[in-house]
């Protein structure tokens, strides 16, 4: 069974929805090297404070960076189709994010964007889903990519993994 199944069973289960929640901040850790803006990086730190339960975090804080994360998907998504108004690409940052991309997962350009893209699309639903509380799980099959299986024994000890 694939990750984010178990996620979805775990969820249906009434398991520790902060235990979830921090598994997918754990995951999101990975890919900061991916965005040189540094919002997924501040967006992270202040979502461990808010699901701590730190009063001086609100979730209209954590919204602010979501809302920023959002912006750069949108702006990747715009790139990635390459309307022809769009000689170069507006953000610098999305330049270095997608060599970086190139670089260490091996993938053509156009590859890159994809996978930036959907990063970006999982990084906004893991803060959706952090905020809101949503029960809802992954509605893509794709973000499995993005879920690690090591950190996943480390959080869920008891569950096992087929």
């Amino acid at each position: 069974m694939k990750l984010y199944k178990k996620l979805e069973q775990l969820n249906k289960n009434n398991a520790n929805h902060f235990q979830i929640k921090s598994y997918l901040l754990k995951c999101l850790e990975s890919y900061i090297k991916y965005n040189s803006s540094g919002y997924l990086k501040k967006g992270i730190n202040l979502a461990k404070k808010f699901l701590k339960g730190q009063v001086t975090i609100t979730s209209k804080e954590l919204r602010k960076y979501s809302w920023c994360l959002e912006g750069e998907m949108f702006a990747v998504e715009f790139y990635k189709y390459e309307y022809t108004y769009y000689k170069v690409h507006p953000l610098k940052n999305m330049k270095h994010d997608l060599f970086r991309i190139r670089l260490r997962e091996h993938l053509t350009h156009k590859q890159a964007k994809a996978y930036l893209q959907l990063l970006l699309y999982f990084v906004v639903y893991v803060f959706d889903h952090i905020i809101y509380g949503s029960t809802k799980f992954f509605r893509y099959e794709e973000y499995e990519q993005f879920l690690c299986p090591l950190i996943f024994k480390h959080y869920f000890k008891n569950y096992t993994i087929q």
